[in-house]
């Protein structure tokens, strides 16, 4: 099926050409951020309640209180900043972009809607599509083909990337991953797991969260097809593409997909308390290079292993200073590129320290 791209979802007129006017298909333009103002209209006009992110780090630019001219989307809280102040009001969303042109557009997962945010590994720095959903199918074979089935297999008969989409529900390709879009069942509870960070987390084999941050309605945001963010040193891919579906009208979700999501609606698992704070043992002591291969063994991705490993220094009350070495050597051993492992490792140590229960 082929993509769909802004330019072609607006007329001509507000495109700024005649359609197919100028076009070099065996060499298109290269998406900037300059496109970023007419994607963030487009979805608006169609409904899509959208506010503005920053272009390299992709943060929310609104504060809480903002409010903007427009209706506010169900749930929203309006004393919350974020994407709790997106509108789809198209003067606002106009009036944001003019103020902040290359702003990356976002749009808010809506109550009554989930989104599968697939995170793919990297190979020299360069994101491999499609490793989290090959990853997820090699795992859960019933869960991967229902996922196949509506946006189409990630590798060709041949082991060729599969370019082209099923068209089953809303699918994106991330600079980074995938984003499979899906409805709920008319007065079906919204599945409220948040960004779960999926592959990020030590979670249980034949949890769907250990392949893709799962995002429930009302709980969380994905950038909008057409949006484009500033390069990263570590990935030039800057374009979030939609494949195939209706962006503003996702299938149904498959009961049994929905019922695997049911089934891990809980918080997840949580490091072990720090036993410098709770008095507890924290058993027998083992080398580093046992605790190094069981990140590896228990994870899919590098990033997840980082993570894993920095949950289990946090939890055993290693020193920052020795927990960062640790995470260096392991950093070392899966290959993370120079350019981006220390603010990675040092991302993973802050959010494992934070998340140890009972932490002051």
């Amino acid at each position: 099926m082929t993509s769909t791209t802004p330019a072609d979802l607006l007329s001509a007129e507000e495109a700024g050409r005649e359609p197919d006017a100028g076009l070099d298909l065996d060499e298109p333009p290269e998406p900037t951020t300059a496109d970023n103002p007419r994607t963030a209209v487009l979805w608006a006009q169609r409904g899509v309640f959208v506010f503005p992110c920053t272009p390299d780090k992709k943060r929310p630019m609104l504060e809480p209180g903002h409010n903007a001219p427009g209706e506010p989307w169900p749930g929203a809280d309006p004393a919350k900043g974020g994407f709790h102040q997106a509108r789809n009001a198209v003067d606002t969303v106009r009036a944001w972009w003019a103020v902040w042109p290359d702003a990356v557009p976002a749009a808010v997962v809506l109550p009554g809607t989930v989104v599968l945010d697939f995170d793919d590994d990297e190979v020299d720095g360069y994101p491999q599509h499609g490793s989290a959903r090959l990853a997820l199918g090699r795992a859960r074979p019933d869960l991967g083909k229902l996922v196949d089935d509506l946006v189409g297999p990630v590798r060709k008969p041949d082991g060729t990337t599969n370019m082209q989409s099923a068209g089953g529900t809303a699918h994106i390709w991330t600079p980074g991953g995938e984003h499979v879009v899906f409805r709920l069942p008319d007065g079906e509870p919204d599945v409220r797991m948040g960004n779960t960070n999926a592959a990020k987390r030590n979670m249980p084999a034949g949890d769907i969260r250990r392949w893709c941050d799962v995002k429930g309605g009302g709980t969380g945001y994905i950038f909008c097809p057409g949006a484009v963010r500033t390069p990263a040193a570590d990935c030039p891919f800057n374009r979030y593409e939609l494949r195939g579906g209706d962006f503003t009208d996702p299938a149904v979700i498959p009961p049994a997909l929905l019922r695997a999501l049911r089934n891990v609606e809980t918080p997840a698992p949580e490091p072990r308390r720090n036993p410098r704070r709770t008095g507890r043992a924290a058993g027998p002591g083992k080398p580093e290079e046992y605790y190094r291969a069981r990140a590896v063994e228990e994870t899919e991705t590098r990033h997840s292993a980082l993570m894993w490993y920095a949950s289990s220094l946090a939890g055993r009350g290693v020193p920052e200073h020795e927990a960062l070495r640790h995470l260096h050597d392991l950093a070392a051993d899966i290959g993370l590129p120079d350019k981006r492992r220390d603010s990675e490792i040092r991302g993973v140590w802050t959010w494992a320290v934070r998340t140890i229960p009972g932490k002051d």
